[in-house]
């Protein structure tokens, strides 16, 4: 109803539900829709059985109701070109951040307090953002953890956010034996606070596009190691403005660690 008394051009949408709405929005009204595609579709419900069939399949549907379609990364425009999409209904536009507006966060000391984290010069901190999904490949970062621990006693390990495989997380640290130097602290509103703090910024997502979290890094200037997926080679060149590894390989991820540290 209001697409059709505000007289709307155009409707965008982005995500499983709101393709599977648009779908339901065309059968009704006749203008464009166009959809962002800033993950893998095909990766987005890994968390049951029942959504990765059911949900995946709906929104597989609704993605071919669609009249265009814009990729986060030329990554994602191939990989809709090679699912069977059209190239010429297919647009790429990558995710960007306004560097030149101040952002606030507490300091170090008072971050550390908050969270009961031991804070000392000696120890250097690494952190990853992101829900505990089996798609952002938080067990490899634990491993990659457990891994670069052997080399280097003096780490830290900080994760930010919340989700369903939290608790398998915390389960592989515990039997790995690494879990007092492993931090969960859970959602943090201001996620500056938490980059400020940390010393090297990671990303080991086994599926990705052009990701926030790494902009938002960039932004304080921390060192990066990112899994290469996606887009991200398009952000950063290995060796030179951070460091990447192939999906899954805990130990190059653990050794950029370690060199980095």
């Amino acid at each position: 109803n209001i697409a059709v008394k505000e007289n709307f051009d155009v409707i965008h949408v982005h995500g499983a539900r709101a393709n599977f709405i648009a779908t339901m929005l065309k059968i009704r009204i006749k203008i464009p829709v166009i959809t962002t595609v800033h993950s893998d579709y095909n990766l987005d419900f890994t968390e049951s059985l029942y959504k990765k069939f059911v949900f995946t399949g709906i929104n597989r549907l609704a993605l071919r109701t669609v009249d265009y379609y814009i990729g986060v990364s030329d990554n994602f425009k191939k990989m809709l070109v090679e699912r069977g999409f059209r190239p010429n209904k297919i647009f790429t536009v990558y995710n960007g951040m306004d560097y030149s507006k101040e952002t606030p966060y507490i300091s170090k000391e008072e971050f550390a307090a908050q969270y009961n984290i031991e804070l000392s010069d000696k120890l250097t901190y690494v952190g990853i953002i992101g829900r505990f999904d089996i798609v952002k490949g938080h067990e490899v970062f634990i491993k990659g953890a457990a891994e670069a621990l052997k080399q280097n006693e003096n780490l830290r390990f900080l994760l930010a956010g919340e989700g369903p495989e939290e608790e398998n997380l915390k389960e592989l640290c515990k039997k790995l034996g690494i879990e007092d130097k492993v931090y969960f602290l859970g959602f943090i509103k201001n996620i500056y606070n938490f980059i400020n703090f940390i010393d090297i910024n990671t990303l080991t997502s086994l599926s990705e596009s052009f990701p926030y979290v790494l902009l938002e890094g960039a932004k304080l200037k921390k060192p990066t190691i990112s899994s290469e997926v996606g887009g991200i080679s398009d952000l950063i060149e290995d060796s030179v403005c951070g460091r990447l590894f192939k999906s899954g390989d805990y130990r190059n991820f653990a050794n950029a660690i370690c060199e980095l540290a």
